[in-house]
């Protein structure tokens, strides 16, 4: 089968558009935290129970000494707790403060509200269309890396 490739402009175009998008002022971090920051406070905001430095650090592929300065950043602002292990009293169970958690919630809140008016106005047929191609992105996407993955295990 032949592959058709897209030449280097067109890639770029995309690369070009997306960071528009991320670096968009609605996409900065109206919080009041850095990326990290809130990508931590993210993961935990869906872990209620908490979860240790070492599972912290596996779900965000951030090193230990980052996590830590995460922790210790969001721990100054109030917006987690850590507490020993009770059943490893070698580490540290990081658990979302109350604040962290109204914070995270305030601000899927106002993401929801920006991307609803967004939507709205792109109008149905274009959020249809622009669904419809990101779905099919994704689906690619996965096949792609399965194809590599294997095509590098062979």
């Amino acid at each position: 089968m032949e592959q058709r490739r897209y030449d280097r402009d067109a890639v770029q175009r995309m690369r070009t558009i997306m960071q528009r998008i991320r670096n968009c002022p609605a996409n900065k971090d109206a919080m009041g935290l850095s990326v990290g920051e809130k990508g931590l406070l993210s993961c935990l905001s869906f872990r209620k129970d908490g979860v240790t430095a070492g599972e912290l650090k596996q779900m965000t592929g951030i090193g230990a000494s980052g996590v830590t300065n995460l922790m210790n950043a969001l721990e100054r602002k109030g917006l987690i707790r850590r507490e020993m292990n009770p059943k490893d009293r070698r580490s540290v169970i990081v658990t979302i403060s109350e604040s962290g958690q109204t914070l995270i919630q305030n601000q899927q809140e106002k993401i929801l509200s920006f991307t609803q008016e967004l939507l709205f106005r792109m109008g149905e047929k274009d959020t249809e269309e622009l669904l419809r191609i990101l779905e099919k992105m994704s689906r690619i996407s996965e096949e792609l890396y399965a194809e590599r993955s294997e095509a590098e295990h062979d």
